[in-house]
């Protein structure tokens, strides 16, 4: 595949070894280049996690409430959690915001919220509520938080996996949070 793309920056020659040199080189150039460029954590709001990234922040929640409103002929269906998020790195860490809407889930709560600077090993607390609009299309599986954090390269977003806490038993629940925490109003 490398000689036919090599082949191809050559219009169609067959390069000798120093142009195949150059041309790997070129190919190697431009794979790295057009790789968007992200920070350690982060992922773009439509992707996943990157799994390998270090971890900047632990999210647990250690308290929720649930309600279930008849208004009507409509059912309004809310929970809200105090989500902890401790700072992980090694650095002080300006986060201006937390939390998204998503599949069956409205967030309630505005998404700009500080700006707050955690120091590492700290802990800042944030209170997300939403609203459920269909219980069945609540999101399956983990479904990682996202942290918006400011730097000097400008503003990204970090995705952190929340973990929710019985109340009763203080032990972590099985399921994902929003799972849990849906299930208890629909």
């Amino acid at each position: 595949m490398i000689r036919d793309m090599t082949c191809e920056m050559n219009g169609g020659r067959r390069p000798g070894v120093r142009r195949t040199a150059y041309g790997l080189a070129f190919t190697l150039i431009c794979g790295m280049c057009s790789t968007a460029p992200v920070s350690a954590g982060t992922s773009t709001p439509g992707s996943p996690p990157n799994p390998a990234a270090p971890v900047l922040f632990t999210l647990e929640a250690r308290s929720s409430a649930s309600h279930s409103n008849l208004r009507g002929n409509w059912i309004r269906r809310t929970f809200d959690l105090k989500v902890q998020v401790r700072g992980e790195g090694t650095e002080a860490t300006t986060i201006i915001g937390i939390g998204r809407s998503g599949a069956g889930l409205k967030l309630l709560t505005p998404v700009a919220r500080g700006p707050y600077v955690l120091q590492p090993g700290k802990i800042v607390t944030f209170k997300l509520g939403y609203e459920i609009t269909k219980c069945s299309d609540v999101q399956e599986g983990e479904w990682s938080v996202p942290i918006h954090v400011r730097s000097d390269d400008g503003d990204t977003i970090v995705y952190s996996p929340l973990r929710l806490f019985n109340v009763g038993t203080r032990g972590p629940v099985d399921l994902p949070w929003q799972t849990a925490l849906a299930n208890q109003v629909c």
